[in-house]
């Protein structure tokens, strides 16, 4: 099969060798999964208010939520959700996403809900699609019932309270949560390559009030370096709320980007101008920005600057923020922490799909698509934090470092993840005793080379010269069988008690 733009071409051969094309349309989009995946989350937390502004800003209800969605055919996903609060609220819904004639998705959702004596419903429908390969468009239409509640309605409900805030006389847009009822539609034209335009309309409608917004977008590349977007808006109920935003960017390579950009929000005009360097996703990699804004409508300059550094355990970032005459500095470092094979693995973040190695040997190097991913600890242990899921991913140990009396099994491991699960991958490796054996005959002279030997009834082994034999692997009690081809055979029994490798040659042991 071979896709293009919107439409799939698969080829067939016949046994007469007659080829046939059939060319159907498709349509990808993230809300079908296919037939046979199941995909769940489960997140409890308490909800956390006026985030960069205050450190310690915490509700002190706690709420749960999970979701559940499965590909019950390649063209038909189902769903599930539930919801609840310390505070009384109870939630359930359900769902499904089906794809249409494979130019687009129609999805429906409803729920019910209970909060403090209160009960409501809420319904939504969406279609999305794509009319060619340049035109795509969404739409969705939500409407809650009686006094229905979900997570969001309650902390800003519980926001709203403790704060003794009116909402009435508060920006409804902050609020979406609180909205009776919301209708999105949009279009996306890509008309020539590299440039796109964007018309979207937003209606938004509360118990006394309502929003609705026109907005579009423009955005193009001028050539490799350059590039441009423009964005403007007007709310059709209140002729004073409109805005527009220019922004040209300067790409001078991969890791630099200036913007320059300018902007009007209802009658207050702002200029900005912005640089900074990208961060790679490799451990060990520097970031860092700024900017610089003048604010015409508050008459002040505000300015920014921060640096990043990726470190395997974390993502650290700094920053200084100058608004006004108001000095802000922030530190912050972000990751993630996965208890498994008896130890806390620290990542700086985890992927989609991630792996923990397990039994490769200490100091030994873990390598994944050609990348060095880092070294095992000393039990052999590694975390592997992003994998791509339902692919086989290839898992590569480097024992060149490993200790000399170490054995593994294998040096290559396959392996599959789920999306958003784990895996372990265990390569074996073991610690052994080995050593350099000399067998002697009954006259006291070293045993011929080349006679095959049976090591413990598990290895085979050749009789070197000098009569020794190499052992990968001494026990406290070993056996040795020498087979003398036309001399019959011979056996030597001897203990081992070190559990240290030494170079020390073992014997002369006689062959009887």
């Amino acid at each position: 099969p071979f896709i293009s733009g919107n439409e799939v071409t698969l080829v067939t051969t016949d046994a007469t060798g007659q080829q046939s094309i059939t060319k159907k349309p498709y349509y990808f989009s993230s809300k079908i999964l296919a037939k046979g995946i199941n995909e769940f989350s489960v997140d409890v937390g308490v909800p956390r208010y006026n985030y960069g502004l205050y450190s310690n800003d915490y509700d002190d209800a706690t709420f749960a939520s999970g979701a559940i969605r499965y590909g019950y055919s390649n063209s038909l996903t189902l769903s599930g959700g539930a919801e609840a609060s310390t505070d009384g609220l109870s939630n359930l819904g359900t769902g499904f996403a089906k794809n249409v004639l494979g130019i687009g998705v129609i999805n429906a959702d409803i729920a019910a809900s209970q909060y403090k004596d209160e009960n409501g419903y809420s319904a939504l429908l969406g279609l999305e699609g794509r009319i060619s390969k340049n035109i795509s468009f969404n739409t969705s239409y939500r409407k809650v019932f009686d006094n229905y509640f979900d997570l969001a309605r309650v902390s800003q409900v519980r926001y709203l309270k403790d704060n003794q805030i009116n909402a009435e006389s508060q920006n409804y847009l902050n609020y979406s949560a609180l909205a009776d009822e919301i209708f999105r539609a949009g279009i996306n034209y890509n008309f020539y390559a590299g440039y796109g335009v964007y018309l979207g309309y937003n209606q938004i409608k509360y118990s006394d009030n309502s929003y609705k917004l026109l907005s579009t977008n423009l955005s193009g590349s001028l050539d490799k370096n350059w590039g441009f977007y423009a964005s403007a808006y007007k709310d059709y109920e209140n002729h004073k709320d409109y805005g527009i935003y220019f922004a040209l960017r300067y790409t001078p390579s991969s890791k630099v980007n200036a913007i320059t950009s300018v902007s009007s929000d209802s009658g207050s005009l702002r200029y900005r101008q912005e640089i900074f360097g990208l961060s790679e996703p490799q451990i060990g990699s520097f970031g860092w920005g700024g900017y610089v804004e003048r604010d015409e409508d508050a008459n002040e300059n505000n300015a920014s600057i921060y640096a990043s550094y990726r470190a395997r355990a974390a993502y650290l970032t700094g920053r200084y923020n100058r608004f006004g005459d108001n000095d802000q500095v922030a530190l912050s470092a972000t990751g993630s922490l996965v208890a498994a094979a008896g130890r806390i693995f620290a990542a700086n973040e985890i992927g989609d799909g991630y792996a923990v190695v397990t039994n490769a040997g200490p100091q030994s190097q873990i390598i994944n698509g050609g990348v060095n991913l880092g070294e095992t600890d000393k039990s052999g242990r590694f975390l592997i934090p992003s994998l791509m899921p339902y692919q086989v991913n290839h898992i590569y140990l480097d024992p060149s470092y490993l200790p000399l009396n170490w054995n593994v099994k294998s040096t290559d491991q396959k392996t599959v993840v789920g999306y958003r699960q784990g895996t372990l991958v265990d390569f074996g490796a073991h610690r052994v005793i080995s050593g350099l054996v000399k067998l002697v005959d009954q006259s006291n002279s070293p045993l011929m080379p080349g006679y095959a030997v049976r090591i413990n009834g598990q290895q085979d082994g050749i009789v070197g010269y000098d009569g020794e034999v190499f052992i990968p692997n001494l026990l406290k009690q070993n056996k040795l069988e020498v087979d003398l081809l036309d001399h019959g055979s011979c056996q030597v029994d001897f203990t081992y008690n070190s559990n240290q490798y030494s170079t020390k040659k073992l014997g002369p042991y006689v062959c009887h």
